[in-house]
């Protein structure tokens, strides 16, 4: 199923030529999956040693692209789930976390030179940055130039629409009714096996 997964990534058209012209998005691609494997192995098997990979792992997406905070966010809430769940003991729960997060801030400023005077000050600046993206180009969109600023709500859905394989779209489809029937059959639980986790 892996190996399968990244046959379905390798042959994205859409991945393929991006990596022509945009080198930025390709590294972001590459080192956002690793992190989040390694976030995988982290929840499914909490040691020292999966809490300071996965810290590594998640600091150098953050300095690839500020947007992985959303690993460490997720990764921290599952582990707080499977704390409450008692899937996981309190004491090494805690633990694992503040490895984790040693690791992953101890790293990201370690790795990002931008950080090293101002920390905290920084990161929340490149945040903010971010969040206020300046590149603003006209887009052809339906035949009609149009501002990205001033794009439709549909814009998104259409364009992964037209240029993901026809194949990708009913099994992502269908990837998403099993997931939910799932959820709903078992009255709301999250988990209940390793592997649905």
């Amino acid at each position: 199923i892996g190996l399968l997964a990244a046959t379905f990534l390798i042959l994205s058209p859409r991945i393929f030529a991006d990596a022509f012209y945009n080198d930025k998005d390709l590294v972001f691609l590459s080192v956002f999956a690793i992190a989040m494997n390694t976030s995988v192995s982290f929840l499914l098997k909490p040691s020292l040693k999966t809490a300071i990979i996965n810290g590594i792992a998640c600091a150098i997406a953050i300095d690839a692209r500020i947007m992985a905070v959303i690993i460490p966010v997720l990764t921290i809430s599952i582990m707080g789930i499977k704390v409450l769940k008692a899937e996981v003991s309190v004491r090494k729960g805690f633990l694992c976390f503040a490895i984790f997060v040693t690791a992953c801030i101890g790293c990201t400023i370690l790795f990002w030179p931008f950080l090293w005077d101002a920390p905290i000050d920084n990161f929340l600046q490149a945040f903010k940055n971010m969040a206020r993206f300046r590149h603003n180009p006209y887009l052809i969109f339906m035949g009609e130039s149009v501002r990205a600023s001033n794009l439709p709500w549909y814009y998104i859905p259409l364009w992964i629409g037209i240029t993901t394989p026809i194949i990708y779209l009913p099994l992502f489809l269908l990837g998403v009714m099993a997931t939910i029937k799932s959820f709903l059959r078992k009255y709301c639980q999250i988990w209940s096996t390793q592997d649905e986790l």
